[in-house]
């Protein structure tokens, strides 16, 4: 939920920013890039998605949930065709070498595939967040429950990322 309301917050900047007339490929499109296994993770349940188009702010979300054991990672694929100053900003932020670590959680700014990433692990809980910024225009961000920082980074290592190329 934290992710839904941070992705659509940074839509609402990024559309201050401006926006591309050919805006966001589908949800549908977007669905379309999950794989059905990764690393030994089996989807659960339904894809989810939408697509919002509207004077100043274009973007498409789609997510699915996989599952291994007691582990699970909510997986979501979020493309806003738009300003791509506001985009290079939050994910340079992310690579000058930011790193928080605390008794409870890390937080780290690095790269995942040649691509900018922020790594937040929840020491207490057990839970940990991966974002990651591709090609200008997507980002994919994978919560997860029950899980090591080492496993969630495998997993999204192991994310088709070329699928995203256009």
């Amino acid at each position: 939920m934290k992710t839904k309301i941070f992705l659509s917050a940074l839509a609402l900047c990024m559309s201050v920013y401006g926006y591309a007339q050919d805006g966001p490929i589908s949800y549908k499109e977007l669905q379309a890039k999950f794989p059905a296994k990764v690393n030994g993770y089996s989807p659960q349940g339904e894809k989810d998605g939408s697509t919002l188009n509207m004077s100043g702010m274009h973007f498409s979300t789609a997510e699915w949930t996989y599952a291994k054991g007691d582990a699970e990672l909510n997986v979501m694929f979020f493309d806003y065709k738009g300003s791509d100053m506001m985009y290079q900003q939050v994910f340079s932020m992310w690579n000058s070498d930011l790193h928080y670590e605390s008794d409870d959680e890390e937080i780290k700014g690095t790269k995942i595939n040649g691509f900018p990433a922020l790594v937040t692990f929840s020491k207490a809980e057990r839970t940990s967040n991966v974002t990651v910024g591709l090609y200008d225009r997507y980002i994919i961000t994978v919560d997860g429950n029950n899980v090591s920082k080492e496993e969630i980074l495998a997993f999204v290592k192991a994310l088709p990322f070329d699928s995203f190329k256009k």
